[in-house]
């Protein structure tokens, strides 16, 4: 909307194109005029409107649609600058307003990754032990592999520091820190029953970019002219997602920015 010539130089380049080796392009934008002139715009994409995977289900009677959402929409206007009582820019003064933001949300999905089960965040672990011994302590007690020992049960026995287990493997949750069950609550719930790799990363991979611009053009009269030219070019994105919320997450959203100025002076 913003554009109101575009052009793409590829060989045989005149003089001003010199020192050139692949192609150039020419972009002339556009100016206002002695009338208000507007306009507006939306490109929209929903999952909705999207043909589902074939072979699946969603569990409703329909096909599995991936979330994708896109939204490109802005709007543009243009005309004389007029200051009421004070100036009018008709042939003279013109301004032309661009603005456009496009904006874009999918889900992802990752690798399977191993998070706590519901019994394990009420303390009981007991599907943690496989049954096999690793030795015995002090006492002649069997060592379980992944057993927990309850550190209030410390004592020496034959000048060695020995602890009961928790009964079933099991913490009570009176006994829970108050901070690990402020972090615990952060940890996303497993997706499926399994002891290990029972959470597949599926989260949000959302992505906008702004891109406004103002063009100013004023005539001295005769031949002399005069533009003053900005755009703006930003990115806002996330850096490979691992769908855990923050501040557990190592995501960052990098802002990208680069603006572009120019003046311009014409005498014909």
């Amino acid at each position: 909307e913003a554009l109101q010539e575009f052009s793409l130089q590829t060989s045989n380049f005149s003089a001003e194109f010199g020192q050139v080796t692949g192609g150039l392009y020419n972009v002339t934008s556009r100016s206002g005029a002695n009338q208000l002139h507007g306009s507006a715009y939306e490109y929209f994409v929903n999952e909705d409107l999207n043909e589902g995977q074939p072979f699946t289900s969603s569990g409703n009677g329909h096909l599995v649609r991936p979330r994708n959402r896109k939204n490109n929409f802005g709007f543009t206007v243009g005309g004389p600058i007029v200051i009421p009582k004070l100036y009018h820019g008709r042939d003279k003064t013109f301004f032309f307003l661009n603005f456009e933001q496009f904006r874009q949300n999918t889900l992802s999905s990752g690798t399977f990754a191993t998070v706590p089960t519901a019994a394990m965040r009420n303390g009981n672990f007991s599907a943690a032990l496989t049954g096999r011994t690793l030795g015995t302590d002090p006492l002649g007690r069997a060592i379980l592999e992944n057993v927990i020992y309850d550190p209030q049960t410390s004592r020496t026995a034959s000048g060695v520091t020995v602890r009961d287990p928790f009964p079933n493997n099991t913490i009570p949750v009176a006994r829970f820190d108050p901070v690990a069950v402020k972090i615990q609550a952060l940890i996303p719930q497993p997706s499926n029953s399994a002891l290990v790799n029972n959470w597949q990363q599926i989260y949000e991979n959302p992505f906008v970019r702004t891109i406004p611009s103002v063009k100013i053009d004023h005539y001295f009269g005769g031949a002399l002219k005069m533009s003053a030219y900005y755009a703006g070019y930003l990115d806002d994105s996330v850096t490979s997602p691992e769908g855990l919320p923050s501040p557990l997450t190592a995501v960052r959203v990098p802002h990208q920015r680069s603006d572009t100025v120019r003046l311009t002076l014409d005498d014909t």
